[in-house]
């Protein structure tokens, strides 16, 4: 009989495993892949964006999530528990080799490869006289971490319906944007600093600066996928390609046929073609550049996905408040952060306090 048997050895079910192992538990991580913690490995282009200094309530979906965030100082002290040295780039946290290779490694390690089983495909947990049984396995509790059906994983908040939880529907994010064609062509490849705005009518969803790519289909880069949170039912994208020059001053540029001494070339065109599409002058255009059409790229390029679990079901613990032994940790959650180390955080975090209290 285990104290703990653990749905998935990602993040948060690597961290569950090894805080539960520290208090003196018996416990099990099965996960459905030949090997735990994939996207671990490509978390931050390999680079493995741990956390971010800048944490708060404002950077998640959800405001249920800042009575678990004031206990984040437990996500550094876990890292020097496994032996996990960082360091901090622009506000967002590295382990200091830079490698997510390292960090699973270190995680593998302080778990025990006789406490993980591979291939385990788990389609239902049965209750027993005492505890739960997964995949025939005896256990007091149930930690479910399965994340979600973003790049390669897969959704499985169905596990927990049977105990009366009910999940919001995922839909993908942090991922690039599909957006329509007309204005942009010739310009994918282009990088462009920008500010970029997320619009409804006269509504501003989001507007922030930074960088981002244009493709075939749409614009991409950590920019276009923090903007990808906010999306709503005929919304457009605004993209101020001189954020840090007055429309005036753009004027004067562009009166003496100097356009290309503000903006790259191909950028000059797209806009020049906008502009006489809707007679605006071309220095409008460069300060508010219009793309239609907009909607998030499949699971298969996000991120994470938003939805999952209900957070409010679950106390502060993390145990169901519907069926005692059961935890959720993780994506598995409809807990979703911005770019920037924000969902391996609330990965982390949500595993140290379920771990804690098998």
């Amino acid at each position: 009989m285990y104290d703990a048997v653990i749905i998935g050895g990602g993040a948060s079910g690597l961290a569950a495993a090894v805080k539960a192992l520290k208090n003196g538990k018996k416990i099990l991580v099965l996960e459905a892949e030949k090997r735990v913690g994939k996207k671990i490995l490509l978390a931050g282009n390999g680079r493995c964006n741990l956390s971010n200094k800048h944490l708060s309530v404002d950077c998640y979906n959800t405001p249920s999530v800042a009575e678990f965030l004031k206990y984040s100082g437990e996500v550094y002290d876990f890292f020097e528990e496994i032996g996990l040295k960082t360091r901090t780039l622009d506000g967002r946290i590295y382990p200091y080799s830079e490698s997510g290779k390292s960090v699973l490694n270190l995680l593998r390690e302080a778990v025990g490869e006789s406490n993980i089983l591979t291939e385990q495909t788990v389609k239902e947990i049965s209750v027993e006289e005492e505890g739960f049984s997964v995949n025939g396995i005896k256990t007091n509790n149930v930690i479910l971490c399965t994340g979600s059906s973003a790049t390669t994983g897969r959704d499985c908040a169905d596990l927990y319906k049977k105990f009366g939880h009910t999940a919001q529907k995922p839909s993908p994010v942090l991922v690039p944007l599909t957006t329509s064609t007309e204005f942009i062509k010739g310009l994918s490849g282009i990088r462009a600093k920008v500010r970029l705005s997320v619009k409804t009518g006269e509504k501003t969803l989001f507007s922030e600066c930074g960088e981002i790519l244009f493709k075939d289909n749409g614009v991409s880069g950590i920019l276009a996928m923090d903007a990808s949170r906010f999306l709503e039912k005929d919304c457009f994208l605004q993209m101020d390609f001189l954020p840090d020059i007055a429309e005036t001053e753009a004027a004067r540029y562009v009166k003496r046929g100097k356009t290309e001494g503000l903006v790259q070339r191909m950028i000059v065109l797209a806009v020049e073609k906008q502009a006489a599409y809707y007679d605006l002058p071309v220095e409008k255009v460069l300060k508010k550049f219009i793309i239609k059409n907009i909607s998030p790229c499949s699971a298969s390029q996000a991120q994470v996905m938003r939805g999952g679990l209900r957070l409010e079901e679950f106390d502060e613990n993390l145990q169901s408040k519907r069926k005692k032994g059961l935890y959720a940790c993780g994506e598995v959650l409809n807990v979703d952060g911005r770019c920037g180390g924000y969902n391996l955080h609330w990965a982390f975090l949500s595993g140290i306090i379920a771990g804690k209290s098998v």
